[in-house]
């Protein structure tokens, strides 16, 4: 791995060059049973993550992109699974390693992974060694979690995991998050799922447990679904996604599946009801939220759902929803009208969108979000990405625009060339990502990746900058 890496912002005159080699090793400890290994490890070669604007205040979610930690992802997958930014609830989040809470790259010095079975149980164990950064207070930490379920008859499953945050450099820095949970198959259309979670952190007591149930009934017709999740106001599963803390949420969902016969047109409508309730300890009533939604699956595979959602926010502090405008402690009632659609994605040209109008805390919010996708065969593929929200409340008003614009091209099956150009008028900058592989096996081969974000206001022009070449090459050593 070669880089150059100038900061506009920090030594707008210095360029960092860099030179690293790094490893990776598979071994098949046995034919179910997988050993990775991993030294100076670098991910230069993944696409950056699309831009978000968060108009809440919980922190949003970004799906990991790394393949050493994707691949059977799902062994150490503990918790509620995700369905909104402050809903899901994972124990375990790969993210939190190898990646600053400003984003900072974290360098990793290395690690492994075993994962697999073995005597009738599914076994995962993971290790992974950061190292400091000092010009971020960041401080070298050793990152790991161990798992193991028992899969039983019927889509049923017990399971255990313990995952551990240690500062290597200070014994009294140092977080555990140990977790119980199972899975009950009854029948062929009913599931309860069950947790139990419990953290320690020196300096925090009492209430740092989490607790989670789902009952979920889906036939061909219906598709049910109770919730209830608790989670202490001590609670801290630092190497864990835990939006929300110190509450508890109820959740109830009635979906009909309904395909009707003498409509061509219409392949399946499904009219559903969903309703979520969150308490504090004290009895206040944070959060609430009835969605109310007409969804149809049309025969051309196009897609629209028509939806009223009634949503109660109680603040027990102010937030900073925008630059300047803070939102008071409060209960604030008000509903929205929201209308998604879709037309058929697999045809060359498609397009996407999401609308919303209504009530927005003190005031009124106009939001939309969508795309335009077009292809052609297997060697061309763009995306335009929309997103725009005017906000006007009575503590002021503001707007975000967000524009992201990808292409890829593939001269063949192994060579690509693709690019991805952001703008957020938020941050009031232009960022690029732009790549170019040309792979041999595994995924493994030559790279050239350039990125640089530029100030769009003044003074305007680049903040930072990087070109990297990362080569790759596997060897098999047994056969």
């Amino acid at each position: 791995l070669s880089s150059a890496h100038r900061d506009y912002l920090v030594a707008p005159d210095s360029t960092d060059v860099a030179a690293e080699i790094g490893g990776d090793a598979k071994i098949g400890v046995t034919p179910s049973l997988t050993l990775d290994l991993t030294y100076n490890t670098d991910f230069a070669q993944v696409e950056v993550d699309e831009q978000q604007i968060n108009l809440t205040r919980f922190p949003l979610f970004f799906p990991e992109k790394r393949p050493f930690f994707l691949e059977n992802a799902g062994t150490f997958s503990v918790g509620i699974p995700r369905s909104g930014s402050d809903l899901g609830m994972d124990l375990f989040f790969s993210r939190r390693i190898g990646i600053g809470e400003d984003g900072t790259p974290v360098p990793i010095m290395g690690g492994g992974k075993l994962t697999g079975k073995a005597g009738g149980l599914t076994l995962g164990a993971m290790t992974i060694q950061t190292e400091a950064v000092e010009e971020h207070s960041i401080s070298a930490n050793n990152y790991s979690v161990g798992r193991v379920m028992r899969e039983l008859p019927n889509r049923s499953r017990v399971g255990a995991m313990v995952v551990s945050r240690l500062n290597t450099d200070a014994t009294d820095d140092y977080n555990l998050t140990y977790s119980l949970d199972g899975r009950w198959g009854i029948g062929e259309s009913m599931n309860i799922d069950a947790y139990f979670a419990r953290s320690e952190t020196p300096g925090l007591d009492n209430r740092e447990h989490a607790i989670g149930f789902t009952w979920g009934y889906a036939t061909r017709d219906w598709d049910l679904g109770v919730q209830y999740r608790e989670v202490g106001e001590n609670f801290n599963a630092e190497v864990g996604f835990v939006p929300r803390k110190n509450h508890r949420m109820y959740i109830g969902r009635v979906q009909r599946n309904m395909r009707p016969t003498g409509v061509p047109f219409i392949r399946e409508f499904r009219p559903h009801i969903l309703f979520r309730n969150w308490f504090d300890f004290d009895g206040l009533n944070v959060s609430r939220y009835l969605h109310m939604d007409w969804a149809v699956d049309f025969s051309d595979g196009s897609f629209s759902s028509t939806a009223v959602n009634v949503t109660r926010e109680g603040l027990k502090e102010p937030f900073e929803v925008a630059e300047g405008i803070l939102i008071p402690v409060a209960t604030y009632d008000f509903a929205e009208f929201r209308w998604r659609f879709a037309t058929n994605q697999s045809a060359p040209l498609s397009v996407s969108g999401d609308i919303t109008l209504g009530g927005f805390f003190s005031g009124h919010r106009k939001s939309f979000a969508g795309s335009i996708n077009g292809r052609s065969g297997a060697t061309l593929a763009a995306s335009l990405r929309l997103g725009y929200d005017d906000v006007d409340l009575a503590e002021g008003s503001f707007a975000t625009a967000l524009v992201g614009l990808r292409v890829a091209y593939s001269f063949t099956p192994r060579i690509f060339l693709q690019s991805l150009i952001q703008y957020n008028d938020r941050d009031d900058d232009v960022s690029g990502n732009i790549r170019f592989g040309w792979l041999d096996t595994a995924g493994t081969g030559l790279f050239f990746v350039y990125n640089e974000v530029r100030q769009t206001i003044s003074p305007t022009g680049p903040q930072d900058r990087a070109f990297i070449v990362k080569f790759t090459r596997q060897l098999n050593l047994l056969r």
